[in-house]
């Protein structure tokens, strides 16, 4: 993996210029949209990925991690904007039909 300089370390998507972030609207439009809509994803925000990623970590670990790695001073901000619990029923009972179907979309 490359280093990079500490001046840019903090960023996920470091911008062109050094030390400087890269605009996310940009990186949206031009990576993001369209590697979503070439797997049948519409509509991607990053909120939606926030929420997604909030959804599914407490899997992997505890619900104040998901709190810290969020940055939320509030964990009513975690659990009651981003975070949606599905009971493991309900997820169970979703995989199952999605594997039932799934067939069936690949055949058309």
């Amino acid at each position: 993996m490359m280093s990079l300089p500490a001046s840019e370390r903090n960023f996920l998507f470091p911008g062109t210029k050094p030390g400087k972030p890269r605009n996310s609207g940009g990186y949206r439009a031009y990576v993001l949209s369209p590697l979503a809509k070439g797997l049948g994803i519409h509509g991607v925000t990053f909120t939606a990925l926030r929420r997604t990623f909030a959804t599914r970590a407490p899997r992997y670990g505890g619900l104040k991690e998901l709190q810290a790695q969020m940055q939320h001073s509030n964990f009513e901000t975690t659990m009651g904007v981003y975070a949606q619990t599905v009971p493991e029923t309900q997820r169970a009972m979703v995989e199952q039909m999605e594997a039932e179907l799934e067939p069936e979309e690949r055949a058309q």
